[in-house]
């Protein structure tokens, strides 16, 4: 997703999450089921609404739990110019950030679960779509 395209990416999320992979995303995305329902529910509107798409990764980690469970975590973030609305948030025009977090479970080599929060408040305060008070203390 380094330069996000609609036909690789299908191709990737086919090819590395089983069919009935458990994906838990954050509000307002909730629990689906398989590579198809994440890409059309989460993937497909970020990217009608950034073009321009990047996934940058920062931080990777891997490790076994001591249940013998295999986790991958990523965090990172997704970015590109703002054009069109998303998640009823006001288009910047231009780039933008999402900060995410995302684990992933493998089991015989298939992602069989998925855990992801994206940051969409910080896309809301990019947008000075911000539907709360102000907050009282300094932002970073």
């Amino acid at each position: 997703m380094a330069n996000f395209a609609e036909a690789p990416v299908r191709t990737c999320l086919s090819a590395l999450f089983s069919q009935k992979a458990d994906i838990q995303l954050c509000h307002p995305f909730g629990r689906l089921c398989g590579p198809e329902a994440l890409y059309e529910t989460a993937y497909a509107p970020l990217f009608s609404a950034f073009p321009d798409l990047e996934r940058r990764e920062m931080v990777v980690m891997a490790g076994t739990t001591p249940q013998g469970q295999d986790w991958v975590g990523i965090m990172g973030n997704y970015m590109g110019s703002f054009l069109a609305p998303w998640l009823d948030i006001p288009p910047t025009g231009h780039l933008t950030h999402l900060r995410f977090h995302e684990f992933y479970r493998l089991e015989a080599g298939k992602i069989t679960e998925m855990q992801a929060i994206w940051d969409i408040p910080e896309v809301m305060v990019q947008a000075n779509a911000w539907p709360m008070a102000p907050q009282l203390g300094a932002f970073l």
